[in-house]
């Protein structure tokens, strides 16, 4: 039994063996390759011209989000002055039949106004 666990630490030492000189030869052959450089230097210009030019991509986007963002917030803004408006002449309108026919005209126009300001038109009519 002893010789069987002689020939399996030999085996053992020649694996550990064979895989160090493996690494070594392949350390060897990457230097040769690289020209001496195991690692290849990175283009730090391109690197950075490419990092300056994403982010002034970036910064255009984020300007071009918050004009978006700004116009739509003034228009937002101008709907709900009309939408008050129009809320506090049907306040104002009175009752009885009159009044009812003056609210659903105030708002027939408030809401021809708002389909014109979104550029749709859902074909609503004077008399609907």
């Amino acid at each position: 039994m002893r010789k069987g666990r002689m020939h399996e630490k030999n085996y053992f030492c020649l694996v550990v063996a064979v895989i160090i000189v493996a690494v070594i030869l392949g350390g060897a052959v990457g230097f040769l390759v690289g020209r001496g450089n195991s690692v290849r230097p990175v283009e730090f210009e391109r690197t950075n011209r490419e990092l300056t030019a994403t982010v002034g991509e970036l910064r255009t986007e984020l300007d071009r989000e918050r004009t978006i963002t700004e116009g739509l917030r003034s228009k937002q803004d101008e709907e709900r002055v009309l939408i008050g408006n129009a809320l506090d002449a049907c306040r104002r309108a009175g009752g009885g039949v009159q009044g009812v026919i003056a609210k659903m005209e105030i708002l027939n126009d408030l809401i021809r106004g708002l389909e014109s300001r979104a550029g749709g038109g859902a074909g609503i009519s004077g008399g609907e």
